[in-house]
C-alpha cells in the first residue's frame, strides 16, 4: 500500500492486490480528514471509502468535487 495523494484535509492509498505493478486489481483508498480529532496520538472520526475499479484521473475527479487542494501542486505524487 503506498501513499498517491496528500492534501490538507484527505489522504489517498492506492493497494494492489497481487504486489505486481501491472496488475489490474488494484483499489483506492480515500481517507477523510474533515471532522477529525486527535487526542493521545490516536485519530477519531477519520472516515474510510474504497473505492474498486477506479482509476487514477477518476480519483482526482472524486476528489476534486469534495476538497479545494486537490489539484495544488504536490498533493498528487
Amino acid at each position: 500500500m503506498r501513499t498517491i495523494a496528500l492534501g490538507e484535509k484527505f489522504r489517498v492509498l492506492e493497494h494492489r492486490v497481487f504486489g505486481i505493478n501491472m496488475s489490474p486489481f488494484r483499489y483506492y483508498i480515500l481517507e477523510d480528514y474533515r471532522d477529525w480529532s486527535k487526542v493521545a496520538g490516536v485519530d477519531y472520526n477519520v472516515k474510510l471509502k474504497y473505492f474498486y475499479w477506479y482509476t487514477e484521473p477518476q480519483m482526482k475527479l472524486y476528489c476534486h468535487e469534495i476538497y479545494s487542494d486537490v489539484f495544488k501542486k504536490g498533493v498528487w505524487k
